[in-house]
């Protein structure tokens, strides 16, 4: 049964994710978030066809989970947002931390790439943030 996207949620934590274990770190919400993008990465594809191959030949490398992205409101005192912009000056990998509506919880480690905010006339002032994804999904 599908589940709705209203509800959900995503943490970054405090704490550089290398020098603390995630069930240890402490945890920032990001306010106003109303987009969680999809992750870009993929595993590659390792060759292995020879001589006496009637086809190609493949065995799948190891995942590479690539980037993901959000965006929302911007509110430039909110403690989850401030935490982007800190992890993305000080390069740090950290924990990202995106609890589904359902209550599901899917954790890995991760650099902020970008954050930024930009404005228009007529318009809401947005967020948007990236990162790159290190290691494995954990889930919860």
């Amino acid at each position: 049964m599908a589940i709705k996207s209203q509800g959900t949620t995503v943490h970054i934590s405090n704490e550089d994710a290398d020098a603390t274990a995630y069930g240890s770190a402490t945890f920032a919400k990001v306010g106003e978030v109303d987009n969680v993008g999809e992750p870009s990465g993929e595993a590659a594809d390792i060759d292995v066809t020879h001589l006496e191959s009637e086809a190609k030949e493949y065995l799948i490398g190891l995942p590479d989970n690539g980037n993901i992205a959000i965006s929302g409101n911007f509110v430039p005192d909110d403690t989850g947002q401030l935490e982007l912009r800190d992890a993305k000056d000080v390069q740090e990998r950290r924990w990202l931390k995106i609890t589904w509506s359902s209550g599901d919880v899917w954790y890995i480690k991760a650099l902020v790439k970008k954050y930024a905010a930009s404005a228009a006339v007529d318009g809401k002032t947005p967020f948007s943030s990236s990162f790159r994804t290190s290691g494995a999904w954990g889930y919860a």
